[in-house]
Order: structure tokens, then sequence, then C-alpha cells
């Protein structure tokens, strides 16, 4: 006979596997790469070229993305299969972790429900895949699986609870690497040790393992950064220029708290469950319990930090929320003692979530439709399932008129059609318009060395991508000044902004050593060819 549990473990797999593959085709590389995605492709690309980042390679993101899109361009150097691969399997491992955990825990409907609730969940915020807070969700899933191992830990050998600490504390290391407010989980276990532990003293052994263990993980990478002489610009790029961008917002946090409910609003049902939650924490609640709901509220606090209303910051809440819905169900389900109560209960949720989500399903079903991988002539889409037409005409003028050798000047902030076009940029300022962020270069240092680098190597062409630069979470106007000096007076009377040397160095610079190649991009891009 089949053991159970292996049907039961096997099914749980290809559900999720399904699921994944779902949420893939229908939110990720609908269009081009996105302005981050297409920066972590093109700074994965270069460090498999030996580039180094923030010495060779200006960004202000915590290194581990770009390695992830590295591994992910080495398994498949001319395509994005690569890092296609990394991601649908990094979502299946979210599925089936958090089903696991909540099957073995309450259940198989409760399992179910958190997983619907991811599914519901996480194609909203994805933007295109390929961005910091997606590869979170995996380290968090793994993070509460160690989290759960360590607060029922009972008679179990001293050897293990070390090696479950070591472990959260490794993958709170991850976490921060990737973007330092993804460590909630990390807060919200400490806390619930401090709080919610009898015995002092063993909650401080814990904690200390785990910090000696995030310690060594952070300190690699910042021994690796300082040995090839990055460190200094790693504090410029991801300390000092954050620092002044997080200041920059133009939300106020009640708004993106507003957006944060609005954006997720299918699962606002769970907090109808609330009052019952908050009464049952008046009589007795589990660690566990306490665990969740006091990472949800850090989730949603380092959210709002940023004052913006990007959809992949959210991403962040995902899965605590998801849980704090299951632990909610779970109350619940609990109620009904035979399995017809709890399959009404079952598919009574379900409905209410689907009628809440009746316009999003319809959409995601319709562009799964859309998104197959064979056209009707059986013609594969190697690009899954897009060809980058919208930017047809500029990856095809970029090969036409270089070589692979050429190095090129993106102007604007267009990354990905660097690392599409498999050309380099004049240095390591790939894309630009950061650098004209109020308070960051204020003596145009960046500016100048630029300036300096491209004088000095004269690149094949250049192209005028300035209109790309809008930012609605700091102005409606482009950050990036135009490389006409007509519209570059426009542009400083718009925007109000103090004329700038190195720019007026830079326009100089192209007229005298450039010809006006062709418009493109509908007209909104110039595109400057070498004399």
């Amino acid at each position: 006979m089949i053991n159970k549990n292996f049907l039961k473990s096997l099914g749980l797999l290809i559900f999720s596997l399904s699921l994944s593959i779902f949420v893939f085709i229908t939110s990720v590389n609908t269009l081009v790469p996105a302005r981050d995605s297409g920066a972590f492709l093109y700074a994965g690309q270069q460090v498999l070229n030996g580039s180094i980042p923030y010495r060779d390679i200006w960004d202000h993101k915590t290194p581990l993305v770009y390695y992830i899109n590295a591994i992910g361009i080495a398994i498949t150097p001319t395509s994005l299969w690569g890092i296609w691969l990394i991601e649908i399997v990094s979502l299946f491992l979210v599925f089936s972790v958090i089903g696991k955990i909540l099957i073995k825990k309450f259940g198989f409907f409760t399992g179910l429900i958190g997983e619907l609730s991811l599914l519901l969940l996480i194609p909203k915020l994805l933007v295109g895949g390929n961005q910091v807070e997606e590869y979170g969700l995996l380290f968090q899933s793994l993070g509460f699986l160690f989290v759960l191992n360590s607060i029922y830990t009972g008679k179990g050998s001293e050897k293990n609870k070390v090696i479950n600490e070591i472990c959260l504390g490794l993958l709170g290391g991850l976490l921060f690497l990737l973007k330092p407010n993804l460590i909630g989980i990390v807060i919200a276990y400490f806390a619930t040790l401090l709080i919610f532990r009898n015995r002092i003293i063993d909650s401080g052994k814990k904690i200390l393992i785990a910090v000696a263990s995030f310690s060594i993980v952070v300190g690699l990478a910042v021994m690796y950064l300082t040995l090839n002489g990055a460190f200094n610009q790693f504090i410029d790029q991801v300390i000092i220029f954050n620092s002044i961008y997080a200041r920059s917002g133009i939300r106020s946090i009640g708004t993106v708290l507003m957006y944060l409910f609005t954006s997720m609003y299918p699962l606002s049902i769970v907090f109808v469950g609330l009052p019952y939650y908050f009464l049952k924490l008046k009589k007795k609640i589990s660690s566990d319990e306490f665990f969740i709901g006091v990472w949800v509220v850090i989730e949603v606090i380092l959210c709002l930090i940023s004052k913006r209303e990007y959809n992949q910051y959210f991403l962040t809440i995902v899965i605590p929320l998801s849980l704090f819905a299951s632990y909610l169900y779970k109350e619940y389900d609990v109620k009904f003692k035979n399995i017809s109560g709890k399959l009404l209960l079952f598919f009574l949720v379900v409905l209410v979530f689907s009628v809440l989500n009746v316009k999003e399903i319809s959409l995601d079903f319709k562009k799964f439709d859309e998104h197959e991988p064979f056209s009707k002539q059986l013609i594969f889409r190697s690009y899954l399932y897009n060809n980058f037409q919208e930017h047809q005409q500029t990856l095809d003028l970029i090969r036409y008129n270089t070589e692979p050798s050429d190095k090129i000047l993106i102007w604007g902030s267009e990354p990905s059609l660097l690392f599409l076009s498999n050309r380099k940029s004049v240095d390591k300022y790939y894309y630009q318009f950061r650098l004209f962020l109020p308070g960051y270069d204020t003596r145009e240092e960046r500016l100048n060395e630029l300036d300096n680098d491209i004088e000095n190597t004269i690149p094949k062409i250049i192209i005028d991508a300035s209109t790309s630069t809008v930012d609605t979470e700091i102005d409606k106007y482009p950050q990036s000044p135009p490389l006409d000096i007509n519209a570059y007076r426009i542009w400083l009377k718009k925007t109000g902004n103090v004329e700038s040397e190195q720019v007026l160095r830079l326009i100089s610079f192209i007229s005298l050593k450039y010809n006006v190649l062709a418009p493109i991009y509908g007209g909104e891009w110039n595109v400057y060819k070498r004399k």
C-alpha cells in the first residue's frame, strides 16, 4: 500500500508547483525588465565579468541581489531563463514550506488557506519579478520554520538547539544583505523570546547565538567589500544615499498605510477576526500566535519608513499576513469536529475571497491564457512570452551601430537595455538619475567623475533617455536633465533646479563630438553617434 503521508506530501508539492507556475506566468516578465530588475541584471552580468559592486557598479541596494542575478545569468548567459528558474524555484519553495508547516500544525484545510492567501497577494506585488523583496519571501518562510522549532524546543539535544539558532541567524544575515528592513522576522523572534519565555537566561543564549551567526554573515560581506576596495563606496551608496532617499518621499505615513490596506484588500477580511484574536490574548495565547501578531505589526512599521507606495515594498508583509489569516481560520476551524463542517467553512472562506477578488482573478486567468509558451504556429516564445517589442527598435539600433566590445552611455534609467543588448556602460554610473536626488551629489563630484570617464572613453553612441526617469514618489518631472541645451533650459524652469556646470560640460562635449543619429522610442529619446 502507498503511504498516506507520502500521497499528502506529493499532493502538496504538485499543488505548490501549480500555484508557483500560475503566479510566475501571470506576474513575471510581462514587460521589459523593470528599472530595478534591469539594474540587478546588468550588475549581475558585470559581476560575472569581474566587477565589484559599489566599486565598479553604482547602486544603492545591498549586495546579495546582484549575486543572485549573477547566478541566474551564469545558468543561461544569453537569455533570462536562468533568473526565471531561480524565481520559480523560490516561489515553489515558499508555497511548499508554508503549506507544509500549516498542514502539519493545523491540518489540510488551514494549510490550503495559507497557500491561497499567498496566491491572492503575491501576484499583485511582484511588479514584473526579480525584486529584492521577492527573494526575501523564501528566507522569511524558512525563518518561520526555524522560529517554530526554537519556540517549541522540548528535550532535544543542545546541539540541535544551537543549530536551530545558527540557522535563524544565518537567514537573518541573508535577509539583511538583501535589504536591511527585511529583518522584521528576527526582531519579532527576539521580542517573543524576551516577552514570552520565563527563562531569561535560556532566551539570552538563543539571542546571542543568533546574533553571532548573523554577524558572521554580514561580517564576511563587509570583509569581502573591504578587501576589494569597495567598502567606502558601499557606505556612500547604501548608507548615505538611502538615508537621503528615505527623507525624500512626498507621501505621509497615513497615506502609505491606507495604500497598504487597499492594495491588500482581499485579505482585509482577516481583520474581521481581530476581535476574536485579541480577546484570546486576555485568556491564553501560544508563543507562535504572539510571534505572528508581533511580526505583522513590525513588518507594517518597516514598510512605512520609506513613505513610498511601490508595490514590491509590501511583499515583506505577505507571509506574516497569510499566516495571520491561517491562524484566525484555525480558530474557527477547530469549532467543527466533523469533516462536513470543516468543508463548509473552507468553501465559505474561499467563496468570500473569490468574490472580493473576482476582478483580479479574471485578469490573472486572462494573462495566463494569453501568455502561452507556443504561438498558434507552434513557434516557441523564448523570452516567456514577450520579445520586448516596446524597446525592439532601441535594441536593434544599439546592435546595428555598435560591437559587443564597444562602450555606450544610456542617459537616464534604462539599465535593462544594457543587459539585453549585451553592451557595457561607459563607467560605473550605468544609470545616473539618482545622482540628481536633492542632497546627494551636492558638490557634483560624481557627475564630474562621470564626465571625465565619458570624455576619456568617448562612447560609440549616447542615448538620451532622460524622460524615463520620472519618479512620482519624489517629483512629477524627470529627475535626469535632457542632453539638449534648449530642452535643458526648459527642464530647469519646470523643476526649479540650479544649473549644473557638469551637465553643461556634458552637453557641450556631445555637441562637439557627436552627431544626432535619430529620435527613437516614439520621438521621446535622442540618439547621438560619435563623429
